[in-house]
């Protein structure tokens, strides 16, 4: 009796002792995340922890001192509740492999279920009837899917290699221009810009670069090399940051373009910060926040779910109670800043610079197709205004820079079909914004061999 006592005496104690220790692991815990102690963000050592204390509180309330004399009873509790626990974390982990491969295969899925009218999400282009009508559609959207992007010192991001029918991006990261002759000695033209002049929508053949290339080689009378670092979600400082880079380097062109207005207005729009890139939230998140989250917000199942929330406001400019105006002037300042700051390089490094402002679908006067109006009507107003007062403002100042053109008027009087979505338009339009650069360029030249007669 006095043996049993004391062995009973002990299993209190070791109890007692187990679900205090768990207890305090996971107040320490908490306490040392709440006041930074342990690094913000919550972790996977973190967790860890946590579960390692209630382990030990769980296995103090399984130890009952009544169950000594019967260990079988203790013995099969503790199978029971292992057993329970490995079907409950088994069934978890195939739930959520499951949710995850369902969300995977859901864009596909969608884009053979949703309506034309979808625009949020650029693959579906595939749907609108322009694409089904060309021969080429339904392998340029099968490639596009194929794109991607990877990190890269200064600019953020660039497009990782990809070879395909319609699309090609070479070892750097460019999308390749067809037909064009980079020898030692050939004129050389560095082209910059986002998604608009990367060519979003537009197979190799269709971008803005490609109808460039024959056009500037008539113009010149010899070959030229048409080289492409527009990156998809660009603004106006990232490419001229990836010109530094190129001139740091040695590469120095003989002209260079920039086609800019709409991703400088988006980023401001969304972020409401002044020559903000696209999306700084969600590269500020993969520099603060923690591999655990990071790989929660990068699958597949946390973005459908994003896109399916009940809730779809938009957190912009507006929201953030920014005066549109005061906005638009920034963004109208920073941009010629960069123009300033390419003027400058230019006079050192020796070449000709040219800055197009682009057409914007909310402005202009193109007679709008029933789908185009459409996607107009599902453009936010707040960005619609922004992008006004933007525009109005930048051919208020545009008129002292002499290298800088507002051709935000070139779709103007154009009936048939030619915006895809809110910010991108087919060949035809790219052939049309290409005609009218090389109309510029081909002016600017006869005026500079006029000037250097006289």
């Amino acid at each position: 009796m006095v043996e049993e006592r004391r062995q009973l005496k002990g299993f209190r104690w070791l109890r007692l002792s187990l679900m205090l220790l768990g207890v305090t692991i996971i107040a320490l815990v908490i306490g040392a995340h709440l006041r930074g102690i342990m690094g913000g963000g919550i972790t996977l050592g973190k967790i860890s922890v946590v579960l390692a204390g209630l382990g030990m509180v769980l296995l103090g309330w399984l130890i009952r001192p009544q169950d000594i004399k019967d260990r079988q009873v203790l013995a099969r509790r503790m199978a029971n509740l292992y057993q329970g626990a490995a079907i409950l974390v088994l069934n978890t982990l195939l739930l959520l492999a499951g949710l995850e491969l369902g969300a995977r295969a859901w864009p596909q899925l969608a884009g053979r279920l949703s309506s034309p009218t979808e625009i949020n999400s650029v693959p579906l282009g595939a749907a609108i009837p322009y694409y089904q009508s060309q021969d080429w559609g339904r392998q340029y959207w099968a490639d596009f899917s194929r794109y991607d992007g990877e990190f890269r010192p200064y600019m953020l991001w660039r497009g990782v290699p990809l070879a395909s029918p319609t699309i090609n991006i070479d070892e750097q990261g460019l999308r390749q221009t067809p037909g064009i002759d980079c020898s030692a000695g050939v004129y050389k033209v560095f082209v910059f810009g986002g998604s608009t002049m990367w060519g979003d929508g537009s197979p190799d053949w269709g971008t803005i670069p490609a109808y460039l290339q024959p056009g500037l080689q008539t113009i010149r009378g010899e070959p030229v090399c048409i080289i492409n670092f527009a990156q998809p979600g660009f603004v106006s400082t990232q490419s001229v940051v990836t010109l530094l880079t190129e001139l740091y380097e040695g590469n120095i062109p003989d002209l260079v373009i920039f086609y800019d207005g709409i991703n400088d207005v988006f980023g401001a729009y969304r972020s409401g910060q002044v020559g903000a890139h696209l999306t700084p939230e969600e590269i500020a998140r993969q520099f603060n926040g923690n591999h655990l989250v990071k790989y929660v917000e990068n699958s597949a199942t946390f973005k459908l779910l994003q896109r399916l929330a009940s809730n779809p406001q938009l957190i912009t400019y507006e929201t953030r109670n920014i005066p549109a105006g005061a906005l638009a002037e920034a963004v109208v300042k920073a941009y010629f800043g960069n123009y300033r700051v390419v003027e400058a390089l230019a006079q050192y490094y020796q070449f000709d610079y040219l800055f197009f402002f682009q057409p914007a679908l909310p402005l202009g006067k193109k007679p709008l197709t029933p789908l185009e109006q459409m996607i107009k009507d599902e453009i936010d107003p707040a960005l619609v205004s922004l992008y006004r007062e933007t525009y109005h403002k930048a051919r208020r100042d545009g008129a002292q820079y002499q290298h800088f053109y507002d051709i935000s008027d070139v779709l103007d009087g154009q009936t048939t079909l030619l915006w895809f979505d809110a910010y991108h338009i087919i060949p035809e339009g790219n052939q049309r914004v290409a005609d009218r650069m090389l109309e510029i360029i081909s002016e600017k030249l006869e005026r500079n061999e006029a000037a250097q007669t006289e």
